[in-house]
This record gives C-alpha cells, sequence and structure tokens, in this order.
C-alpha cells in the first residue's frame, strides 16, 4: 500500500473516532439532562400532590445528583416550602437558612427571609418572627420587599394585641403602597379598639364577695347558681356546726369553705381574663377577614403580588 493511501485510511478512521466520541457525548449529556428534568419533575408532581415529605426527599435527591443544574436553588426552596407546607416549621427554618448562605443574593433570598418568619409565627415564636423581619428591612434595599415586611411585622403584633406597637410599623409604610394595604382603614380600625366590649378583672373580684356575683357579671350564669349554692351551703352548715357546739366539724367545713370561697374570687378574675380574651380574638379575626390584604408571594421572581379580600 502506497504511503498516500495509508495517511487516507488513517485519516478516515480518526474522522470516524472523533464522531463517535463527540456522539457517545451528546448523548450522555442529553441522558443527563432528561434524567435531571425527570427527577425535577417527579418532585414537582409529589408537591401539587400534598406529599411534602417525599417531594422534600425527591427534591434533595435532585440536589445531591445535579449539583451545577440551574434549578438547584428553585429545588433548595421548594425543600423549604415542603417542610413549611407539612407543619414541619423547625426543618423549614433551616432549610431557607441554608438557602440563604448559599445563595446570599439568590433569586429567593426576599422570599426565604419571609418563609423564616412564617415558620416562626407560626410555630407561637412572635419575638423570632418580628426579629427576622427587622434584620430583612435592614438587609433588603428594594422599597417593595421592606413594605411588605412592615405590614407582616404590623400584623403580627395585631395578634399579639399590641395596638399601639402595630400602628407605629404600620406606619413605617412607602406612601406609594399606603392605598395598597388599605392603611386607613387599618388605622381606624385600630383607633376604635378600645371600643372592644370588656369586662374589669378588678370589679369582677370585687363583686365575687358576694359568691357568684363575679361570674354573674362576667356572664356565666351557671357557674354564679353553682358558686351561690356551694358557698351558701357550706356557710350555713359552719354556722350550725358552731351553734350547737360541733367546733371541730364547723371548723372543718370553715377551712374547706374558705377553699371555695377564694375560688369563687379567683374563678371571677380569671372569667373577666377569659371574657376579654375572647372578645379579643374574635375582633382580631373580623379586622383580618375585612381589612388584611392577602399577600401572594411567586418564587419564580422577586415581585409582590397583592390580592385585596373583602368582607362584606
Amino acid at each position: 500500500m502506497s504511503t498516500a493511501r495509508k495517511h487516507a485510511v488513517l485519516f478516515q478512521a480518526l474522522v470516524l473516532v472523533i464522531f463517535w466520541v463527540g456522539t457517545t457525548v451528546v448523548a450522555a449529556g442529553q441522558g443527563a439532562g432528561a434524567d435531571a428534568e425527570t427527577q425535577f419533575g417527579y418532585a414537582e408532581r409529589l408537591y401539587a400532590d400534598g406529599e411534602y415529605f417525599l417531594a422534600a426527599s425527591e427534591y434533595k435527591r435532585f440536589i445531591y445528583r445535579f449539583p451545577g443544574h440551574g434549578s438547584v436553588e428553585t429545588a433548595m426552596y421548594k425543600v423549604g416550602m415542603c417542610y413549611l407546607q407539612a407543619g414541619s416549621y423547625a426543618d423549614s427554618i433551616t432549610s431557607f437558612k441554608k438557602l440563604i448562605r448559599r445563595y446570599p443574593e439568590g433569586r429567593y433570598s426576599d422570599r426565604s427571609h419571609f418563609r423564616i418568619s412564617e415558620g416562626y409565627a407560626r410555630s407561637d415564636q412572635a419575638g423570632a418572627a418580628i426579629t427576622s423581619l427587622r434584620n430583612l428591612t435592614v438587609l433588603s434595599d428594594d422599597v417593595q420587599v421592606r413594605d411588605e415586611a412592615y405590614y407582616r411585622m404590623g400584623w403580627i403584633y395585631v395578634r399579639l394585641a399590641q395596638w399601639e406597637q402595630a400602628q407605629k410599623v404600620f406606619d413605617l409604610i412607602s406612601q406609594d403602597n399606603r392605598t395598597a394595604y388599605r392603611l386607613q382603614e387599618l388605622s381606624t380600625a385600630l383607633a376604635e379598639e378600645q371600643q372592644v366590649r370588656r369586662k374589669s378583672p378588678t370589679l369582677a373580684g370585687t363583686l365575687a364577695i358576694i359568691p357568684g356575683g363575679g361570674y354573674l357579671y362576667c356572664g356565666r350564669y351557671q357557674d354564679a347558681l353553682i358558686a351561690l349554692l356551694v358557698n351558701g351551703g357550706l356557710i350555713w352548715a359552719a354556722y350550725e356546726s358552731f351553734s350547737n357546739e360541733l367546733y371541730a366539724l364547723g371548723s372543718v367545713i370553715t377551712f374547706v369553705e374558705l377553699g371555695f370561697y377564694a375560688g369563687n374570687i379567683y374563678g371571677s378574675v380569671a372569667s373577666a381574663h377569659k371574657f376579654n380574651r375572647k372578645n379579643e380574638r374574635r375582633w382580631i379575626e373580623n379586622l383580618r377577614k375585612n381589612l388584611k390584604v392577602s399577600l401572594a408571594s411567586r418564587y419564580e421572581n422577586r415581585g409582590l403580588e397583592l390580592s385585596l379580600n373583602y368582607t362584606f
């Protein structure tokens, strides 16, 4: 075989090898991409079906298998959302904090701060929820984000029945968003909070000097009747015992009566506090239904979507 012929054969072989390697690499890449999309799609379906713990596991599997994929940040956010929706608030908070550490300037950073606050609020850690929102108002340069943080913070104070503090926080919201957040109506409602019907614990305790009087003042008529009968009966029994010189029996009955009498006073004061808390919760719930703006934060972007809910 001539030298030219040998060179031609070698060139053709080299072209075939390059073509085969290239095809293999492309196919492998396409296969990996398909696997990633399949994995992420499966996690999304589980999330949509409300299988939050299973979805969290599949999102985590996606992150582990495809650490360089463009949807890793989204998957990390959805892990936190899975735990939040499932009521596993501590795990949710931990997941969002992990996301913020990895992507401090990421597209989900602000949303994650809000979700952390939500997790604290749902787990009855109002102080931590407020602190998280305050930190966000310092960290963010976005007026929309800061205003949402102030608005959420204000409603936490409302739920705590700290009306003046709630009003102070609402007042920090920028002029551009005051109408959208219905702040004028909120301020008017908060100013009328003192009109909520309440009972005086001091007066309830004073009226309880007459057994059942405090309960009667608080509208607990059955308890008032029972307190009157029990205390009246014991007082009469003690009187009869001493009148018949049954001093030991009279002393025992008197001791028992003192316990019931003290319980009557304590119960009356507690009833007044319970009455006030019940009315405050009812007032707050009506305020929430009538005036609270529903914040629907889309995780696909950093914008804020507002929808107004009215109750007639």
